[in-house]
């Protein structure tokens, strides 16, 4: 079924929902059977409470199709996340994450797959390890010195040219490709451009807006002071803060943080840090180049 045709049927659902008694939330997206998620794609209607069919009147029963497109009912209640040291189930993309260990913490940017099919978490060197000697049998918390999630496989340190590093998700841990508080889901990967607008979310900043100021290629200065204030040359592009805004758009805590298009849902960067003395300034390396040395592939669903 084509997009256009897609819409018609969402617009009917929302009618039929918006005519119900109780609060019924409809969206697009994979359907279930028995508990089990499909590969197939229908409209889903969300619902406080499943009732048996037999206990309603006919004009209360929700559609098995509509124009043909199957329809499926889901029980789930939301409620919202506005802290991002809250404990998360599933995972989610902007949550404060950490090696208590090494004494780290940041924010989770993305989920992927490696070589393996093997799911874990991206987000940078410095946030899963900050060392040279890291072990997989390293764990990383969410919250920080909470619940393990993770265990550190790939990483990149700055004297590649790259601070980031993929963590493989333990075999309980869900995730989801949800971005928090920016009410949208992580689609895909597009490179930045110029004049780009792009939102993230970050553990210490939380939700900011910027202005892709340059784009992939360069190479970006970053001092590291547990380091001994050694300064390593990235690849990495800049973002500044939105023009008339002065809104503080990298501090510590953000590192990790995926920077997405908020028109398309594509990932555009990750977060590395930002200009000293100048908190409208951010340092972010290309998604596309950072899937390319951890040898991932981004999961959007």
């Amino acid at each position: 079924m084509n997009k256009a045709s897609v819409l018609k049927c969402l617009e009917k659902a929302k009618q039929i929902a918006s005519a119900a008694p109780s609060s019924i939330g409809v969206d697009y997206g994979h359907v279930y059977r028995r508990g089990e998620r499909l590969s197939r794609l229908g409209i889903r209607f969300h619902v406080p409470e499943k009732i048996d069919a037999a206990r309603l009147p006919d004009h209360l029963l929700l559609p098995k199709k509509i124009d043909g497109l199957r329809c499926d009912v889901i029980e789930r209640v939301y409620e919202p996340h506005t802290d991002s040291s809250d404990l998360f189930n599933p995972l989610i993309s902007g949550i404060l994450i950490g090696n208590y260990q090494r004494s780290t913490s940041g924010t989770l940017g993305f989920f992927a797959r490696d070589a393996s099919g093997r799911i874990g978490l991206v987000s940078n060197w410095h946030v899963l390890a900050y060392a040279s000697d890291w072990q997989t049998s390293e764990e990383i918390q969410q919250p920080r010195n909470s619940r393990n999630v993770a265990s550190p496989q790939i990483m990149r340190e700055p004297l590649t040219g790259y601070d980031i590093g993929f963590a493989v998700l333990h075999e309980q841990i869900a995730c989801s490709n949800e971005a928090l508080n920016l009410n949208l889901s992580i689609t895909g990967v597009e490179k930045p451009k110029a004049n780009m607008l792009v939102v993230k979310y970050g553990a210490a900043t939380g939700r900011t807006e910027g202005i892709v100021e340059s784009q992939q290629g360069g190479t970006i200065p970053v001092v590291y002071s547990r380091l001994n204030n050694q300064t390593y040359f990235l690849n990495a592009f800049c973002i500044k803060a939105a023009p008339g805004s002065d809104q503080v758009i990298s501090d510590n805590g953000d590192s990790g943080s995926a920077w997405i298009n908020p028109e398309t849902g594509k990932i555009v960067g990750i977060h590395v840090g930002g200009r000293k003395g100048e908190p409208n300034v951010a340092v972010a390396h290309c998604v596309s180049d950072v899937l390319l040395q951890l040898g991932l592939r981004i999961i959007t669903a």
